[in-house]
């Protein structure tokens, strides 16, 4: 599975991207906001709002979306890079087909009862992010390593319309109209969020019926990192809590996609693990047999036997 924290190793979510702000020391909260469609899609977006208390608050946001917007093509395309990353890792782990589109930046304030934000959002078409199973949508196998939620940071994931929650983990905090909330602090454990819900129309199974009877039980994802990070950065930056079989399988299943041979380095930016964390599960590897290690030049590569 994908190390959510690593977001994907999935996400790694890692993982993985960190966004410029306007200055350091400036407060962040965070909305992760995940709508999923029928076909198993999802809209990603990563909203980060500040508090623009003053006029020179406000002024330096204004700067700060003003140079922003002069470089937003290569802002986007750093964005693209790296989300494109993570959903081809998560492809690895989870064997189904995905694809990562629809990139976005959007900087703006909006005015809300508790004064005046500046507003920058990240948003991603995820395709292939939920699997699919007859009348039933299954989210959170690409979270395999996770998800953390700071202070202040929010998890809403969207559910298809006029579906009916079959099972969740961790049980939401707040439920609202079909949306699942969580708010931080938050440390989500490995696979969760984990949400299963049955589309519209479908027959209630024996299954269905019992688990209605019991409370909605639910889960989320991992991210960015700064101040407070993309949930989807948290994914590539975190070390996954993945169980070492899992890391182990990554990095085989990386080796035999890369041709049998990788520098160890690169197993590192891959898999959003540390570089103490690959050595350890490199070392294990070749303890059994199934790799080995030559030293070519000043790196380490990692080959296949």
């Amino acid at each position: 599975m994908l190390a959510g924290r690593a977001l994907l190793a999935l996400v790694a979510v890692s993982f993985m991207w960190q966004p410029t702000q306007p200055e350091a020391g400036w407060s962040f909260s965070t909305a992760f906001i995940i709508t999923v469609d029928e076909q198993g899609g999802a809209k990603w977006v990563v909203e980060r709002r500040m508090l623009l208390q003053d006029d020179e608050a406000v002024r330096a946001f204004d700067e700060y979306a003003a140079e922003l917007e002069k470089n937003l093509s290569s802002h986007l395309r750093e964005f693209e890079e790296k989300m494109t990353s993570i959903v081809e890792r998560a492809v690895i782990v989870t064997g189904r087909s995905m694809e990562a589109a629809d990139f976005n930046i959007v900087v703006g304030k909006v005015q809300a009862a508790t004064g005046l934000y500046g507003v920058i959002r990240y948003e991603f078409y995820w395709r292939g992010f939920a699997r699919v199973e007859d009348s039933k949508v299954v989210i959170g196998d690409v979270f395999e390593g996770g998800f953390y939620l700071s202070r202040d940071d929010v998890l809403i994931i969207k559910l298809p319309p006029h579906s009916t929650v079959v099972a969740a983990t961790p049980p939401q905090d707040q439920v609202r109209g079909g949306e699942l909330i969580w708010y931080g602090r938050r440390d989500f454990g490995a696979g969760e969020p984990r949400v299963v819900v049955e589309l519209a129309g479908a027959p209630a199974s024996t299954e269905r019926r019992l688990e209605g009877m019991l409370p909605y039980v639910l889960a989320a994802v991992a991210a960015l990192a700064t101040s407070a990070a993309l949930a989807l950065t948290r994914m590539r930056r975190k070390l996954p809590a993945s169980p070492a079989l899992a890391a182990h399988q990554l990095v085989i299943q990386l080796l035999k996609k890369h041709g049998g041979a990788l520098p160890q380095s690169k197993i590192v930016e891959l898999t959003g693990f540390s570089k103490a964390k690959v050595s350890m599960v490199v070392s294990e590897l070749e303890r059994r047999g199934l790799v080995y290690r030559r030293r070519v030049g000043r790196q380490n590569i990692v080959y296949l036997r």
